[in-house]
Formats: C-alpha cells, sequence, structure tokens
C-alpha cells in the first residue's frame, strides 16, 4: 500500500495525516493488544495525529480495522506466503519453514499469532462484513498450503490419495495453533518437534 498524506485545511497551519502511520500503528495495536482493548487514544497517540485529522479520512474505529486487516493480508499474510511458499524450493520444507516462522516471531520482538485469527475471535457471529473480509484473508493462506501439497504431491513426496484442500485447512489450523502456543510458552524446540512430527506422518 502506498503510503498516502492528505492535507487539513483549517485555522493556522494545515495538518497532513498519513494515512499508512494511522494504519500500521492500528495493525500493531489491534495485533498485540486486540480490537476491543484499543482505545482510539492509543491509535492517534501512537499515529502522532490528532482527533479531528482522523476523522477527516477514516469514519470510525471500525472503518479503521477494515483498512488494517487489508494492510495485514497485502504486507504480512503475503509477504509470508511468497516467501515460504511461493519459491522454487522443496514443497515439503517450504511448508515446514512456512509454519516454524509463526513460532520464529517471539525470538525477534515481534507480535505472534495471526491477527486475522484474532480478530475472527473478537468479531464471530458479531458483524458478518467483517467476518467474511477475515476468511478472504485466511483462504489466502490456505490456498497457498494447498498448491504447494499438489507439487508435493506430484514429486511423490506424500501419498496421492491425500486430500490436499482438507490438508490444506488442517495445516492452516496447526499454524495458528503455533502462533498462539509460541506466545504462551516460547519452547521453540517442542514447536519445532511438533511441526516435524506431523510433516513426518504425511510423507507416509
Amino acid at each position: 500500500m502506498s503510503d498516502h498524506s492528505f492535507t487539513i485545511q483549517g485555522m493556522g497551519r494545515p495538518k497532513i495525516v498519513s494515512e499508512e502511520a494511522v494504519i500500521t500503528a492500528a495493525q500493531n495495536l489491534f495485533w498485540k493488544q486486540g480490537y476491543c482493548d484499543t482505545g482510539m487514544a492509543q491509535v492517534l497517540s501512537e499515529s502522532s495525529t490528532k482527533p479531528g485529522s482522523f476523522y477527516s479520512v477514516f469514519d470510525n474505529k471500525r472503518a479503521l480495522l477494515v483498512r488494517v486487516i487489508e494492510h495485514y493480508v497485502s504486507t504480512v499474510v503475503e509477504s509470508r506466503i511468497a516467501h515460504f511458499l511461493n519459491t522454487p524450493t522443496d514443497p515439503v520444507e517450504g511448508i515446514r519453514d512456512f509454519l516454524l516462522s509463526s513460532s520464529l516471531s517471539f525470538e525477534s520482538g515481534r507480535f505472534v499469532g495471526c491477527l486475522l485469527v484474532k480478530t475472527s475471535a473478537e468479531f464471530a457471529g458479531k458483524d458478518g462484513e467483517i467476518e467474511s473480509q477475515i476468511n478472504r484473508g485466511l483462504a489466502t493462506i490456505r490456498d497457498a498450503l494447498c498448491s504447494r501439497l499438489d507439487e508435493a504431491k506430484a514429486l511423490g513426496q506424500i501419498p496421492e490419495s491425500l486430500d490436499s484442500l482438507a490438508t490444506a485447512s488442517l495445516l492452516q489450523s496447526i499454524d495458528q495453533g503455533i502462533g498462539l502456543n509460541g506466545e504462551l510458552t516460547k519452547d521453540q524446540a517442542q514447536l519445532e518437534r511438533t511441526i516435524q512430527q506431523f510433516l513426518d506422518l504425511l510423507e507416509k
């Protein structure tokens, strides 16, 4: 997403509102502490934005969340997919590294877990539009995993009879669980063993 800036006219000097700065600040806060537990005052403070300037660009906090989810999918999700799944590497190794990337993030101090999953827990049954947007983001991950599984089948790494879509959905659930468990336990060795155990079962 390009960094759009908006000039707000008013008394005194114009104020510049960076859409990118607001969305990035909100994404980090929603990811770390959840949408409901994040106040607008925090978002404004983190992005150095005045309330009047913010509301000239975003209608409300929910509208900001819609933009945050779009930003998260186009940056974090698609970046992970491009780096680990859309590469000419060994398919099974690519899947393994993708899953490991969920558990390794806590070592560098970055937030762990998936923003889509965390937000879906807050909005389940409450907002159909937000749920649909989250599901589209999750489908992006599932489809990428499914493609790698098909490649693994073609190479004879996993049984041809394996249902790629169902297995991709299971891998996605494991990926989500790894992120959450990593946040709680920070036991990387155990997470790596769990991932390898599942991949070993796939190859049998």
